[in-house]
C-alpha cells in the first residue's frame, strides 16, 4: 500500500508479522534500506498476501486488524442505528 502523503514515495508491506516500508525512486526501484516499522500479531489477509488488510491514513498511523479470539461461532452482530446523528450532537456539545 502507498503512503497517502504522494511527496514520500513511501510503500507499506507486511514480511509475516511485520510491518515494513521502502522509499521508492521514480524508477520503481527501493532506495536506502528497507525499515521494519513494528510487529505484531496481526491478522493476514485471506491466504496470507492475496491483498492488503489494513490501511495507512494520511497522518502515517496504521490500521490494523488482529486476528478474532478463538472463542466459537459467533452468535450476535450489534448494529448501530443513528450514530452519525449523536456524534454531530456531541461535536456541537464539545463531548468526547
Amino acid at each position: 500500500m502507498w503512503n497517502p502523503d504522494s511527496t514520500k514515495r513511501e510503500l507499506f508491506y507486511r514480511n509475516g508479522q511485520d510491518m515494513m516500508a521502502a522509499h521508492i525512486d521514480d524508477q520503481g526501484s527501493a532506495v536506502g534500506k528497507v525499515q521494519k516499522l513494528f510487529s505484531g500479531p496481526y491478522a493476514t489477509a485471506a491466504g496470507g498476501y492475496a491483498r492488503a488488510n489494513y490501511d495507512v491514513f494520511p497522518d502515517g498511523s496504521f490500521l490494523m486488524l488482529k486476528p478474532a479470539a478463538q472463542h466459537g461461532p459467533l452468535t450476535q452482530i450489534n448494529v448501530v442505528l443513528g450514530w452519525s446523528d449523536e456524534l454531530t450532537r456531541r461535536a456541537r456539545a464539545g463531548q468526547p
